[in-house]
C-alpha cells in the first residue's frame, strides 16, 4: 500500500496556508490595536503596550517563513520539516502556562503525524 505523495503534499500544503492565515488573523489585529485584543481575549494589559504588539510583529515574521512550505513542501521539505517541529515549544509553553489552552493545544498535536511523512519521503 503506498502512499499519494502528492495529495499529501497538496493537503499539507492546505493546512499550512490555513495556519498562516489564521496567525495573520491574530496578528494583524493585535498589531494595530493591542490593548482592544487583549482585552478581547480576557487576557491583561500589558505595561508597556509595546511588548504585546512585538508579540504580533514576531508572529507576522514566524508566518513569512512558512510560506516556502507552503508553497512546495517537497522542494522545501526541510522547511516544511521544521514548521511542524517549530510547534513543539509553543504546545509546551501553552501546557506549562495555561491549564486551559490544554484544549486548543490538543487540536495541534495530530500535526506531528505529518513530520515522518515528510521524513519518509525525503529521505
Amino acid at each position: 500500500m503506498s502512499v499519494d505523495a502528492s495529495g499529501a503534499a497538496r493537503w499539507f500544503s492546505r493546512v499550512v496556508w490555513l495556519g498562516i492565515v489564521a496567525n495573520l488573523a491574530l496578528a494583524v489585529p493585535t498589531l494595530l490595536m493591542p490593548a482592544r485584543m487583549l482585552a478581547f481575549s480576557r487576557l491583561p494589559i500589558t505595561e508597556p503596550i509595546l511588548w504585546t504588539q512585538f508579540a504580533a510583529l514576531l508572529l507576522i515574521l514566524l508566518s513569512a517563513f512558512y510560506v516556502p512550505a507552503a508553497l512546495d513542501p517537497r522542494r522545501n521539505w526541510l522547511v516544511a520539516c521544521l514548521s511542524v517541529l517549530s510547534l513543539v515549544p509553543a504546545v509546551e509553553a501553552a501546557e506549562a502556562d495555561h491549564a486551559e489552552t490544554r484544549r486548543v493545544v490538543e487540536l495541534h498535536l495530530p500535526a506531528f503525524e505529518a513530520v515522518p511523512l515528510a521524513l519518509l519521503h525525503h529521505l
